[in-house]
């Protein structure tokens, strides 16, 4: 097919079902008052885990959080510094709850779900530039994407404003529910099927 024979639709995401933030933090024994990012993939090399290493021992005051099983969590759990919590497979919705931001590392992705997911749970976002986190995730708008060396220093302009990251997170909130929803992926289905048989 030729580039203008083809339409992406972006998928239709439920927003999680989130518990309130003063019980999930103690489902994963987190502080009340900690800065909390939170990293959800699958444990494997295409995601990146151990950039999260880095970065927490870059930033040893904020709390990390890395869910998700994989062929790396051993690994993961012998290396990573005391700030950072390897917690294998845990409920999304729970660890979005006692988290301030979002963090992809990711070497590839599609189209990411686990940040559309976090974005409707009104979370910031500091993700690679890499395949389409950044239809998923509005650059300085609902958080930064950029290129590997650019992860410290996008985390930390959100760790350091809490009005940024509550502006980022609202938007991203609002952004998601519009774009992302059942509704304007059905829609989208349909507006595709009346084209076609309008000719």
């Amino acid at each position: 097919g030729k580039p203008d024979q083809l339409l992406s639709i972006p998928p239709g995401v439920d927003p999680l079902d989130l518990p309130s933030r003063d019980d999930a933090r103690p489902q994963l024994q987190v502080p009340t008052d900690s800065l909390v990012a939170a990293w959800v993939a699958r444990v494997t090399e295409v995601k990146g885990p151990e950039r999260l290493i880095t970065l927490a021992a870059r930033f040893p005051d904020i709390i990390f959080l890395m869910a998700g099983s994989g062929n790396l969590i051993k690994e993961m759990e012998h290396r990573a510094p005391a700030n950072l919590r390897v917690l294998g497979w845990m409920p999304t919705a729970v660890v979005y709850a006692a988290s301030d931001i979002a963090l992809s590392t990711s070497f590839n992705e599609g189209m990411p779900v686990s940040l559309i997911e976090a974005q409707l749970a009104g979370l910031p976002v500091v993700a690679n530039d890499v395949g389409s986190v950044r239809e998923v995730v509005a650059n300085e708008e609902t958080g930064f994407v950029g290129m590997n060396e650019d992860l410290a220093t996008n985390l930390e302009l959100l760790l350091s404003n809490y009005c940024l990251r509550e502006r980022m997170g609202a938007l991203a909130e609002r952004r998601s529910r519009q774009i992302f929803s059942p509704s304007a992926m059905i829609q989208k289905h349909v507006d595709i099927y009346l084209d076609l048989i309008r000719g």
